[in-house]
């Protein structure tokens, strides 16, 4: 059915594995084949075809590639249960949340929980989860073992009255959770209304549909606002942040990548 394209590799701190695929009719799909422990991503844009394609194998291959010990994902979102993925949801057993004020409750909880696992690793002289969990596995220490949290934020909250609150969490646990196995996916079609400019910073990996310069520029460093002017709108983009920017530039109509 798909003719395999090109295959990416990003190893630096985190990996994205991307191959892009053609089909019979000449469709283009970006597949990233993302693990929790990838660290933060970031995915922008109305909710088309393309996001959703890659937000369904985002969750359907990071629960097939770990056991059930290994990982808990928790999801966000007052409309998942309408599109066409819902029924996978459901299949997978994830929990969803519906409401503001339980999102803001459970990012709170993953906050202290991110705390505590320091604070366990410091007392059993680990790391990180990687180090901690080989302890527990080798038998060194007499603990369970500690499972991955993936957190799926399918779109922020519109309402003002809880943005504050959300962005300044979200930015917390973004910013120091990765070495405690707590990673974060955020989605949203109005990153300009609903996500505070700083946050782009903390995100491993940012995938968007650029519509317009202007409308790109709370997601894109003033390089790549400059080099996004030479993208035609509709272009997929992959940008693999850590610590700076290293850029995948990924159209999917002509497979063209440029890595900086």
């Amino acid at each position: 059915m798909y003719n395999q394209g090109r295959k990416f590799m990003h190893r630096r701190n985190i990996n994205f594995e991307i191959e892009c695929f053609k089909d019979v009719n000449n469709n283009h799909y970006v597949h990233p084949f993302y693990k929790p422990n990838h660290g933060h991503l970031f995915l922008s844009g109305d909710h088309t075809s393309m996001i959703d394609y890659i937000l369904k194998n985002i969750i359907r291959n990071a629960v097939n590639g770990f056991h059930e010990r290994e990982l808990k994902m928790i999801i966000y979102s007052t409309s998942i249960k309408e599109h066409s993925y819902s029924g996978l949801i459901k299949y997978l057993k994830v929990p969803i949340i519906e409401r503001s004020e339980e999102l803001i409750e459970q990012l709170s909880k993953l906050k202290k929980m991110m705390m505590n696992r320091y604070k366990t690793f410091r007392q059993n002289k680990s790391r990180d989860i990687k180090s901690y969990n080989t302890k527990v596995l080798n038998s060194e220490i007499t603990h369970r073992y500690m499972p991955c949290v993936l957190f799926v934020i399918h779109e922020m909250p519109s309402s003002n009255e809880y943005l504050e609150t959300i962005n300044g969490l979200v930015y917390d646990i973004t910013q120091q959770s990765r070495a405690a196995g707590i990673h974060v996916i955020l989605s949203t079609a109005s990153a300009k209304d609903t996500m505070s400019p700083l946050l782009k910073y903390n995100f491993d990996g940012i995938i968007t549909k650029i519509e317009s310069i202007e409308s790109s520029k709370i997601l894109l460093s003033k390089e790549l606002v400059q080099l996004a002017k030479d993208i035609e709108p509709g272009t997929l983009m992959l940008c693999g942040n850590s610590g700076h920017f290293r850029k995948y530039i990924i159209t999917h109509n002509e497979f063209r990548v440029m890595l900086h």
